[in-house]
């Protein structure tokens, strides 16, 4: 009967490519004949690979439940119902898309389906084409939206990644005030651990620094003047950043002069999400520069990192680049010997950023990550995370570092 009303739904649609990656469907009810129209109507669109399953328990007992886009379930099953079925799923597997396909239709069905993580509730019955129709569009739906949770999990990871091999002590704190962001060089100088400091709240960064649950400079970027204590010196703002020089307890040195800097992070739509800060130490004594040795090693840890790393003199000239970078832009080493301006490898929109920037006087101006667009030397463009940071001594910038990581396979 199921299958006369639906005959035909799913002919409408054209088969695509079949090296098109296929969204994976697993769909549970304990209607046989309702489990093979769907089953034949969504892969009939060429877009789904659909595995059934009769019941909850079964698809619990002989189905890699990882491994699917999307879970559809019905409501009214024997042995175990769909919100059990989404309460066990959400226990063990997590955020998989769960959409209730169900022919019951009270609203509190609906309620507690929601509040136990369903992704989308629709109901049976109606017109067969349209109901259809609506399920393959949930479907999607839930699908993108976990893709795009996912891609954003793996811009944090990388944010974080790249946070990490700054050479700056660098941590980073959302709006509440929670560390989101806790780097191996303000651990070595906190004698503070990621593992112990990430996810706290309640000033536990300035206790790190400072000793004392008390705002420090990331909490004073928009503070009026008069509200900034006294430790802090040589106090530079901007409507977004916030500069200083103050002195800390390091772990292992002591008391050491540092400058610190502080700036605002935003989302894509403009909105503060949160504030970065670098803990930067000065050093007093007279070296000119990296020695030899230095280089070397500095040198020695970009080529070994996951991520472009290059080097800009005040000109903004790529003076060094590591593997990543050289096969990311497409450029070789005869190019930085013949002289490349970091500016012919970023899109013209982000070209005032490092104007900017290398107009600067001031060795405290803050680390600029975000996203930006990167040209290739054949004039491709990707998408890139990019931190950019000063290189300076004795007071004068002598130059600039770039780490940046490609997230085109995000986008």
């Amino acid at each position: 009967m199921v299958a006369e009303k639906v005959a035909g739904i799913g002919s409408t649609h054209t088969v695509q490519d079949t090296e098109r990656e296929l969204i994976s469907v697993l769909y549970v009810d304990d209607e046989p004949n309702l489990l093979k129209v769907v089953e034949i109507i969504l892969e009939e669109t060429g877009e789904f690979a659909v595995d059934t399953a009769a019941s909850a328990r079964t698809a619990l007992d002989s189905m890699d439940i990882s491994s699917y886009d999307v879970i559809i379930s019905d409501y009214q099953m024997p042995d175990m119902d769909g919100i059990e079925f989404l309460k066990h799923v959400r226990r063990e597997y997590g955020t998989i898309p769960f959409i209730i396909f169900t022919g019951r239709g009270r609203e509190e069905v609906v309620i507690e389906a929601i509040n136990n993580g369903a992704d989308s509730y629709l109901q049976k019955g109606g017109n067969p084409k349209a109901q259809f129709a609506e399920l393959v569009h949930r479907i999607k739906q839930a699908v993108r939206g976990r893709k795009a949770e996912l891609s954003l999990s793996s811009q944090i990871r990388q944010f974080s990644d790249i946070i990490d091999f700054l050479p700056d002590a660098t941590f980073a704190i959302d709006r509440s005030g929670t560390v989101t962001a806790w780097n191996k060089a303000i651990a070595e100088m906190t004698g503070v651990p990621a593992g112990e400091i990430l996810k706290k709240g309640d000033y536990a960064y300035a206790e790190a620094l400072y000793g004392k649950k008390t705002p420090v400079l990331v909490d004073l970027i928009d503070a009026p003047d008069e509200m900034i204590p006294d430790r802090y010196h040589d106090i530079a703002k901007t409507r977004q950043t916030i500069t200083a020089s103050s002195v800390i307890t390091h772990h292992a040195k002591g008391t050491i002069p540092v400058c610190i800097r502080a700036a605002l992070l935003h989302n894509d739509e403009g909105d503060v999400t949160g504030a970065i800060e670098s803990v930067c130490e000065i050093q007093t004594d007279t070296q000119e520069g990296f020695t030899r040795a230095e280089k070397i090693s500095f040198s020695d840890i970009a080529e070994s990192l996951p991520l472009g790393v290059c080097e800009l003199n005040r000109d903004l000239l790529v003076t060094y680049a590591n593997r990543n970078a050289l096969n990311s832009l497409q450029i070789s080493p005869v190019d930085l010997k013949s002289g490349i301006s970091f500016l012919s490898l970023i899109d013209i929109s982000h070209h005032s950023d490092l104007q900017s920037i290398r107009d600067t006087r001031i060795p405290s101006e803050p680390a600029k990550p975000g996203e930006y667009t990167l040209v290739q030397r054949g004039g491709s463009t990707f998408p890139a995370i990019l931190t950019i940071t000063l290189v300076s001594h004795d007071g004068e910038i002598t130059g600039f570092r770039i780490f940046f990581i490609d997230i085109s396979q995000q986008k």
